[in-house]
């Protein structure tokens, strides 16, 4: 076996990122740090037969260029000689590049974004989706154009009130007894077309109460631009990720526009708190490699939370290395050779196989409440509304029999 040269003790520069690199636990007797790139920070120092001292930025950032031309986070420190190596899922690019070295690259992921999963509509609301809002109008333009014609070309006598129960009745499968048919072609229209409104909606309306209905949320990068557009979204990134430029020089349109928005909004948060669950209330997608998503939330199906299936960009994820390092050749011999054997792609199947369990044990919780006024709203507006339209015939009943009896004792018939 050839001995690889290598300085006995490293300063390395990391993150505590949850799931990607996570610093030991002291409290509890930990020296080897955890998560997918710390558990291969602790194989690599087995192999090249080094110690090493961790080191994390104090603005907990990758790294970013600042105005006056330096650069932060971990980028930083390695650049200034601070440290030695750097390791927390880094990408490699082309301004990194000017100031830092890149090792070979021990993984490939591409970047996504991901949102929390959609809430159940309103109940109260389920009885107006089978048909949309054209269809809608269509139908109560027709409710009331139609009384008019039935009126001129059958029986002018027929109020307009009368005609258009009846009309409206068909729409609920009342029958018709008519016995005048000299207008045959114009009721046979009407009444095929009440037939097949009543069966679609009955049809739709059952299907719609066996399965629920979500509101719609965007899962494609298109989707997702309108959405900020219309001010339903926002999208938040950690602060000195390099996703923004990468999306920028791609030339998409709706990559461009989002990454824009981003930085004009100051849409952005620490990595250590980027994936808590308080930063997925409400409409806020999030930006950030799949891999990422992944270990905290699961794989879908299975995932706690929806993972577009979209691609930003990919990434070539390498360890920081400072110009001045040494043994850079032989640091890359070593992680060439365990890319050829497999082993951070091991680290990371087994550490997702670790956040799918965690991710299936939380959701299969049963959550218990109280039957809640919005789990009966729907039965109880058309119950409402059945109410409000009997005390209507029943108040119309009752002026009418008035004015024609006021009328009767008013004009007395004579003999």
């Amino acid at each position: 076996m050839v001995r690889i040269k290598f300085p006995s003790k490293v300063t390395v520069a990391a993150l505590q990122a949850y799931q990607l690199f996570e610093y030991p636990n002291v409290e509890i007797g930990d020296v080897n740090p955890h998560a997918v790139d710390g558990i291969f920070l602790v194989e690599l120092s087995k192999v090249l037969a080094f110690n090493f001292i961790l080191k994390q930025p104090p603005d907990k950032q990758w790294g970013r260029i600042l105005e006056n031309g330096t650069w932060n986070g971990m980028v930083g420190i390695v650049s200034r000689g601070e440290a030695d190596l750097g390791i927390c899922f880094i990408g490699i690019n082309e301004e990194r590049e000017k100031v830092v070295d890149f090792s070979e690259p021990y993984f490939i992921s591409d970047r996504t974004f991901a949102t929390k999963f959609p809430e159940p509509s309103p109940r109260a609301k389920v009885y107006t989706y089978p048909f949309d809002i054209q269809t809608w109008i269509g139908i109560f333009v027709l409710l009331f154009v139609i009384p008019l014609i039935y009126r001129s070309l059958m029986d002018a006598k027929r109020s307009y009130l009368g005609t258009f129960l009846k009309v409206f009745g068909t729409l609920f499968g009342q029958s018709v007894s008519e016995k005048d048919l000299k207008n045959r072609v114009l009721q046979g229209s009407w009444w095929c077309f009440a037939y097949l409104v009543s069966c679609s909606y009955s049809a739709v309306l059952a299907s719609l109460l066996s399965v629920p209905l979500y509101n719609s949320s965007p899962t494609t990068v298109r989707q997702l631009a309108v959405a900020i557009q219309n001010g339903e979204f926002e999208v938040i990134s950690v602060t000195g990720s390099s996703i923004l430029p990468d999306m920028i020089k791609t030339g998409d349109e709706d990559l461009r526009y989002i990454a824009e928005m981003v930085d004009k909004n100051n849409w952005y948060v620490t990595i250590d708190k980027f994936l808590d669950e308080e930063n997925f209330h409400g409409n806020i997608a999030h930006l950030a490699n799949r891999v990422s998503f992944n270990f905290r939330f699961g794989k879908p199906p299975l995932s706690t939370k929806f993972i577009s299936q979209d691609m930003f960009t990919i990434t070539r994820v390498a360890l920081i290395v400072n110009k001045k390092f040494c043994c850079k050749k032989e640091l890359n011999y070593v992680i060439d050779k365990m890319n050829k054997a497999g082993i951070y792609s091991h680290i990371n199947e087994i550490e997702t196989y670790k956040a799918w369990f965690r991710a299936v044990k939380a959701d299969s919780k049963v959550h218990e409440r109280a039957l809640s006024l919005d789990d009966i709203a729907g039965p109880l507006i058309f119950l409402m509304f059945g109410y409000f339209l009997s005390s209507c015939a029943f108040l119309v009943e009752i002026m009418y029999v008035r004015i024609k009896l006021t009328n009767i004792y008013k004009f007395p018939v004579t003999n």
